[in-house]
């Protein structure tokens, strides 16, 4: 999704710029729509099309700029567990090569 090769000109059709990012971040929101209370969801603004008014277009943009997704990625905090370090500076290992991993997963 980096680059011209992902969509087919920018316009509406289904393989054209808008609607394969307005896709894109649909489901990045959808995703992220598992991991938060009902009652805490924000909705983010929609992407838009190729006659979006700039409020919309200026709304969407100051919304996922500010954007941190709510996933935990606990699920790899296993790799070490730190419940079997053998000592402190062992421990401070695992911590900080499973914060690493999580780390990297979230780019």
């Amino acid at each position: 999704f980096y680059g011209s090769s992902s969509f087919d000109g920018y316009d509406d059709s289904d393989t054209g710029f808008y609607s394969v990012y307005s896709d894109l971040f649909t489901r990045i929101s959808e995703e992220d729509k598992r991991y938060v209370e009902e009652r805490e969801w924000e909705e983010p603004p929609s992407f838009g099309n190729s006659t979006s008014p700039f409020e919309d277009v200026r709304d969407f943009y100051g919304w996922w700029q500010s954007y941190c997704t709510k996933k935990s990625y606990m699920w790899l905090d296993d790799l070490y567990d730190v419940r079997q370090a053998d000592g402190r500076r062992i421990l401070r290992a695992m911590e900080k090569e499973n914060k690493k991993i999580t780390d990297e997963a979230k780019k």
